[in-house]
């Protein structure tokens, strides 16, 4: 009558959004039975045509289709990327989220760190907000924001961006990553030093 419910001992769901696992699980309905809302609770897990969200605890809205995910951190999870903050709000049918605070996104050793992050899991875009740390195989720094593309491998750092890129030291206003190829490309602005163990080899 209440159109409460609560479930233990392993909870297991299915429906448009994919399959939900968790320990316990309090569920809210309708008089005439119609599922509303499911808040996970203990190793929450909600899969998706091979994206997973785990967090401690996550509710689910079943009319939007939307996930709110909190603790441990919650983790975003796709073949590209991984993400992670302390709160991900999951919108499953327009596969999009934002992070935050606290977001972390990583792929193929491209790190980047900031206060909150707008995620388009379709596109396999992200936009980091910053103050933005990141680090990449040949170098790491600063910046103010970033743009990935995942599937390009490429992140677009708006500064002022501080940087070091194997030994050498630089700063711009604008810098492109292509972290596969190990690649920089800095616009506008900039200043460089370069070691001399990063200077072109000629016999």
């Amino acid at each position: 009558r209440a159109g409460v419910g609560v479930l233990s001992g392993g909870v297991r769901a299915a429906g448009p959004e994919g399959h939900l696992s968790s320990r316990t699980a309090r569920i809210r309905f309708t008089p005439t039975l119609e599922l509303l809302a499911v808040e996970a609770q203990g190793d929450g897990q909600l899969t998706s045509s091979g994206r997973r969200l785990a967090a401690d605890r996550m509710q689910l809205d079943v009319r939007t289709g939307v996930a709110v995910a909190e603790g441990r951190p919650a983790v975003l999870t796709l073949q590209e990327a991984r993400a992670a903050a302390d709160r991900v709000v999951y919108a499953t049918r327009e596969q999009k989220a934002r992070l935050g605070p606290a977001a972390r996104l990583e792929a193929e050793g491209a790190v980047l760190e900031g206060g909150e992050a707008g995620f388009n899991l379709q596109a396999r875009t992200a936009i980091v907000e910053g103050p933005v740390t990141f680090r990449f195989p040949a170098g790491q720094g600063v910046a103010r924001q970033a743009r990935a593309d995942f599937r390009a491998g490429r992140v677009d750092l708006e500064g002022p961006v501080r940087m070091r890129w194997r030994s050498s030291g630089l700063e711009g206003r604008r810098v492109m990553v292509w972290y596969r190829q190990g690649r920089v490309v800095v616009e506008g602005p900039s200043r460089m030093t370069v070691e001399q163990e990063d200077l072109p080899r000629t016999p």
